[in-house]
């Protein structure tokens, strides 16, 4: 999966395969995770597994505190006031 997230850093990936990267969503932002399950997005849950190349949460609340991170090549979007759509956008054209 890391391979992925580097590749769709550097524009090598389809919209596609983009849908292939684990996402963990935190528990409190389940609205996000289901509306990107329906899109076709693979959601990550268990936050046990460290295997995830993107996260989502609300850094100010502290999205990031009961996480065991042990990727560094893990993209994080702070939510803030972003909607699905830009959440996708992120995702799919990589523009942070």
């Amino acid at each position: 999966m890391i391979t992925y997230i580097k590749n769709l850093l550097k524009g090598k990936l389809s919209f596609k395969e983009v849908l292939y990267i684990k996402i963990y969503v935190t528990k409190n932002l389940s609205h996000i995770s289901d509306e990107l399950q329906k899109r076709g997005y693979i959601i990550v849950t268990d936050d046990s597994d460290t295997k995830y190349d993107v996260i989502i949460c609300k850094l100010k609340d502290d999205g990031l505190a009961n996480l065991n991170i042990k990727n560094k090549d893990i993209l994080i979007i702070d939510l803030g006031k972003k909607n699905i759509e830009e959440i996708e956008y992120i995702l799919r054209d990589r523009v942070f």
